[in-house]
C-alpha cells in the first residue's frame, strides 16, 4: 500500500515581542479545492498540511537555527524543559553551527511515529551549496517504492526551494523508486492579512514544464518525440506525425526520416497549441525540416544525417549512413539509376566481393573498376567513373596526412601502405566491423575509431560538393 509523505521545509521566525521565544504568527490555511468555509488554524502549516492530507510519513528540512522549538510544540510537545533546551540551542545557532539537535530522537517521537528531521547548511558559499544539494538529494533514501510526496516550501530558507525542485525532477526523471508528486503547495502568508486567510496553492505545474523541456530536449537531440507526444494527450495528427518520426530516427530509416519530416511541416505553427507546447514543439520541428529537407540529392541528405547522427555522438548510425552517402553518390556520379541493383554495381564498383560482405579488397576494387571502364561505351560515363577513382584517390592522400601515431597505425592495420584504392570507404567500413567484431581489428581503440570517423565526415563534406550530373 503506498505511503503519503509529507516533506516541508522549515525557516527562522520572529521573536515574540517583550519575550525571548521565537513564534510564528497564526494563520488560517484554505486549501484550494475545499469549500469556502473550511479553513486549517495553525501556526504551523506542516501541521495543517499534516491534518489535511494524513501523511504516513512526515520529513522536514531546516538548519539548525530553524524553529524546530515550535514544530515540538504545534506537533503535541509542551513548553517544558526540551522546548527550553531546543530553543536556546536554535536561536543562538549560527551558519557555523554543527548540523545537530539536542535530543533529536525526542523531536522526531513528537513529529510523528514515521518522521525525520533533515538539517542542511546556510549555502553561503559553494562548498555548502554542494553538500546541501547531497542532502537533499539523499531524501530519496527516506522514500519506498509507491510513495506519494506532498511537498511545501512556504517557509523554505533561502535557496532551498530551488534544491528541491531539482530533487523532485530527479525523483520524477531519474530514480527507480515508482514515485508520485501529489502536490508541491505554498501557503501565501503575505496576503493574509488582505483575505483573511492565506490560500494554499499548488506550484505543481512547474514540473509540468519542466517535463515539455525534457522532452524537447529528447526530441531535438536524439529524435526521440515519445515524451512530447505522452505530453500532447489523446492521439491526434501531430501526435501521430512525432511517434512515427521518433519511430524511424531510432531505427534510422533514411527514406522514412526525411519523408516523416516532410509531414511535420504543417505542425510548425504555434498557434495549433496550447501556449507551453506552442513554445516548445514548432522550433523542434522547423530545426529538423532545416537540417534534412531542401536536398536535391539523396547522396547530400544521407550525408546530412550521417552529420547528424555523428554531432549527436550517435556514432553507429553516423558510421551507416556515410557508407550508404558513398554508394548512392558513385550510384549517381556513375549514372547506374536508382533501383536496388544501381546501389549493387556500386558496391561492386568500390570492391565490393558478390556474395560477401563488404570488406578490403584492394586488388578486386582495381580489376572490377577496370573492367567497369571497359565495358562502358559512353565516353561522357568513362571519364565520370576514372575522375571518381582518382578524386578518391586524391581523398585517401588528404587522409594519409594525419602525424598522429596512433591514427597512422590504425590507417595502416585497414590500408597497408601503397594499398589506398578508395581508402574513404576502406577506413570507415573496418570501423563499422571492429564496432561489430572487435577481435578482428584489435588495434582499433574506440577513440581511434570516432576520430577517424570525423575525418571521413570531413573528407566525404567535400564529395558531397560535387554534382552528380
Amino acid at each position: 500500500m503506498s505511503r503519503k509523505v509529507l516533506i516541508s521545509f522549515l525557516g527562522t521566525g520572529p521573536f515574540v515581542e517583550n519575550n525571548s521565544v521565537r513564534n510564528y504568527k497564526s494563520a488560517r490555511y484554505h486549501f484550494d479545492g475545499d469549500a469556502d468555509n473550511v479553513y486549517y488554524e495553525t501556526k504551523f502549516i506542516a501541521d495543517a498540511l499534516n491534518r489535511r492530507y494524513g501523511a504516513d510519513k512526515i520529513i522536514l528540512v531546516g538548519t539548525v537555527k530553524s524553529m524546530w522549538e515550535e514544530v515540538y510544540l504545534s506537533f503535541g510537545g509542551q513548553a517544558d524543559e526540551y522546548y527550553f533546551e531546543l530553543a536556546k540551542v536554535c536561536q543562538n545557532a549560527s551558519h557555523e553551527s554543527k548540523l545537530s539537535l539536542p535530543d533529536i530522537g525526542r523531536l522526531k517521537s513528537t513529529i510523528g511515529r514515521d518522521a525525520e528531521v533533515v538539517l542542511i547548511h546556510y549555502g553561503l558559499d559553494a562548498a555548502e551549496i554542494e553538500t546541501n544539494a547531497g542532502i537533499i538529494l539523499g531524501l530519496e533514501g527516506m522514500l519506498e517504492s509507491g510513495d506519494r510526496l506532498y511537498v511545501d516550501v512556504t517557509h523554505s530558507f533561502r535557496s532551498l526551494p530551488m534544491y528541491l525542485m531539482n530533487t523532485l525532477i530527479y525523483l520524477q526523471n531519474v530514480s527507480r523508486k515508482d514515485i508520485a508528486i501529489e502536490t508541491i503547495t505554498y501557503g501565501m502568508l503575505d496576503v493574509n492579512r488582505e483575505l483573511g486567510y492565506a490560500p494554499v496553492v499548488d506550484l505543481k505545474p512547474i514540473l509540468y514544464i519542466n517535463k515539455w523541456i525534457t522532452g524537447a530536449y529528447a526530441l531535438k537531440e536524439y529524435g526521440n518525440g515519445y515524451q512530447i507526444a505522452g505530453l500532447l494527450g489523446d492521439k491526434n495528427a501531430v501526435t501521430d506525425r512525432i511517434l512515427e518520426f521518433s519511430d524511424v530516427m531510432n531505427l534510422d530509416h533514411l527514406y522514412g526520416i526525411k519523408q516523416q519530416a516532410g509531414r511535420l511541416l504543417p505542425y510548425m505553427d504555434a498557434s495549433l497549441y496550447k501556449p507551453i507546447p506552442g513554445m516548445i514543439v514548432p522550433p523542434v520541428i522547423e530545426s529538423f525540416s532545416d537540417e534534412f529537407l531542401n536536398e536535391e540529392y539523396d547522396f547530400r541528405f544521407q550525408y546530412k544525417v550521417a552529420r547528424w547522427h555523428y554531432a549527436h555522438k550517435n556514432y553507429n548510425s553516423a558510421i551507416i549512413d556515410l557508407l550508404e552517402s558513398i554508394v548512392t553518390f558513385v550510384r549517381d556520379y556513375c549514372n547506374l539509376g536508382n533501383a536496388f541493383e544501381a546501389s549493387e554495381q556500386a558496391k561492386v564498383i568500390l570492391g565490393k566481393v558478390p556474395g560477401k560482405d563488404f570488406k578490403y579488397n584492394p586488388e578486386f576494387a582495381r580489376k572490377k573498376i577496370s573492367e567497369y571502364l571497359e565495358s562502358i561505351e559512353s565516353p561522357e560515363i568513362r571519364t565520370r567513373v576514372d575522375s571518381l577513382k582518382k578524386f578518391l584517390e586524391h581523398l585517401a592522400s588528404e587522409l594519409s596526412l594525419s602525424s598522429d601515431k596512433d591514427s597512422r597505425m590504425m590507417r595502416d592495420r585497414i590500408n597497408p601502405a601503397g594499398k589506398n584504392m578508395l581508402e574513404l570507404v576502406y577506413t570507415i567500413n573496418p570501423i563499422r566491423n571492429a564496432i561489430a567484431h572487435p577481435k578482428d581489428l584489435k588495434v582499433i581503440t574506440v577513440d581511434h575509431m570516432v576520430d577517424m570517423l570525423g575525418r571521413c565526415l570531413s573528407l566525404m563534406e567535400l564529395i558531397v560538393e560535387l554534382k552528380p550530373y
